[in-house]
């Protein structure tokens, strides 16, 4: 099987069981260091009852530090931004505490019940000046085609600066762990086919515990080039 990233041959990485009875088969990619599952067919019963596991019990204050981290990014460097889109927004938890300060963020997640942002769901077929994506892409099986159907979403108002460029990993450099699965019988369900570290720097516990080494720059960026929301959330 060849890498969904880079087209690169893949190898075998490890095995591990997800919901205590699916076997998941990892491969990773000899060129580009990509790490994904090869068939994850457990997904619809894995998200059946709730998008955002129970466990995570972590998400509000990494909510609270991006909505501070990205609300000095727009007014320090981003001030031109008008109109943005968080993608993949979860319960909207970031959409609403952006616009308490100010932002005119609209909401898109079409796995997760909007709880905090009712009445600021997107018209995804508007343009946005920002998109933001958090958490997401360990979530998705083939992350660039569903990043490139986000492009149109986005207006080209600014370019955003190197330092600016986020994935779902904690640390400045952007590498995630590579530690071959461990085998779990796991009382919090892996969802995710491919699994990048959050923001707070800890593996997610709806993730399968396989990441990629060095996401490519044009994957997800915190300003406007990722667009669609895998891309500044910790959205994309």
């Amino acid at each position: 099987m060849t890498c969904r990233l880079c087209g690169g041959a893949t190898e075998a990485f490890g095995e591990t069981a997800v919901l205590g009875r699916h076997r998941a088969t990892y491969l990773r990619c000899a060129a580009c260091g990509y790490v994904f599952v090869e068939d994850p067919h457990w997904l619809a019963e894995a998200y059946a009852d709730h998008a955002i596991a129970a466990l995570d019990t972590g998400i509000v204050m990494r909510n609270l530090w991006l909505a501070d981290a990205v609300d000095a990014l727009l007014r320090w460097r981003f001030r031109g931004v008008r109109t943005a889109l968080d993608w993949g927004g979860g319960t909207g938890l970031f959409v609403r505490l952006m616009r308490d300060r100010g932002h005119d963020f609209r909401w898109s997640d079409p796995h997760c019940e909007n709880l905090f942002a009712l009445g600021f769901e997107a018209d995804e077929q508007q343009p946005f000046d920002l998109v933001t994506c958090f958490e997401v892409v360990e979530h998705l099986t083939d992350p660039l085609p569903a990043f490139e159907r986000l492009a149109p979403a986005r207006r080209s108002c600014c370019s955003p600066p190197s330092c600016c460029r986020s994935t779902t990993t904690g640390p400045a450099n952007g590498i995630t762990t590579r530690r071959k699965p461990a085998s779990t019988s796991g009382s919090s369900p892996p969802r995710a086919c491919n699994a990048s570290r959050n923001i707070s720097g800890a593996i997610s516990p709806a993730t399968a515990g396989c990441c990629t080494r060095s996401p490519p720059n044009r994957w997800i960026r915190a300003g406007c080039a990722s667009s669609r929301s895998s891309a500044v959330r910790a959205g994309c």
